[in-house]
């Protein structure tokens, strides 16, 4: 993943952390961002208790693929 890349996708989970423009973030324990530098982007449903327990994507039963 290029340097740019890299930069863009850190702006972007610093803006989705601070972000109330709708109530996603009510009831929520925080905000599960995506990890690690994969050639493949997955993208599922909203988190689940587990997720937002843990702050990962994909712990819970989604992740079972």
């Amino acid at each position: 993943m290029s340097v740019e890349i890299q930069a863009k996708l850190a702006r972007l989970e610093e803006e989705v952390l601070i972000c109330k423009r709708c109530g996603l973030r009510e009831g929520c324990q925080q905000v599960v961002f995506g990890e690690g530098h994969p050639g493949l982007m997955i993208i599922g449903e909203g988190p689940g208790a587990e997720e937002d327990l843990q702050g990962r994507p994909f712990v819970g039963a989604a992740g079972q693929l």
